[in-house]
């Protein structure tokens, strides 16, 4: 959500989906169950209690929801229905990431 708080980890945290190629198996013959495994790690982390890391873990998913839609929303859905009182910005990127709507 492009906020600065000095925290040099923020960056790391929304940044590890687009810097890395973890979020990307195309070719590989057991994607199915890597995007499955990578998802629910994501899914762990969204139970961080900072905003950094839980931005990042949607923004991650976000861009695994064009290849595995069915375990990134499973993961978000359980999210929100376990955060119904998390910061009304992080619900709202939660269901863009849930649409692949992240930048």
């Amino acid at each position: 959500m492009s906020e600065r708080s000095g925290n040099p980890l923020n960056t790391i945290c929304y940044m590890l989906g687009d810097i890395s190629p973890l979020t990307y198996w195309a070719d590989d013959p057991d994607a199915a169950r890597l995007y499955g495994a990578l998802a629910a790690a994501f899914g762990q982390v969204l139970r961080i209690p900072h905003a950094g890391c839980i931005e990042g873990a949607l923004h991650a998913l976000g861009h695994m929801c064009y290849c595995a839609p069915e375990p990134v929303q499973e993961v978000i859905d359980a999210w929100l229905a376990s955060s119904p009182t998390a910061r009304p910005e992080l619900l709202a990127y939660a269901a863009n990431a849930r649409a692949g709507c992240v930048l």
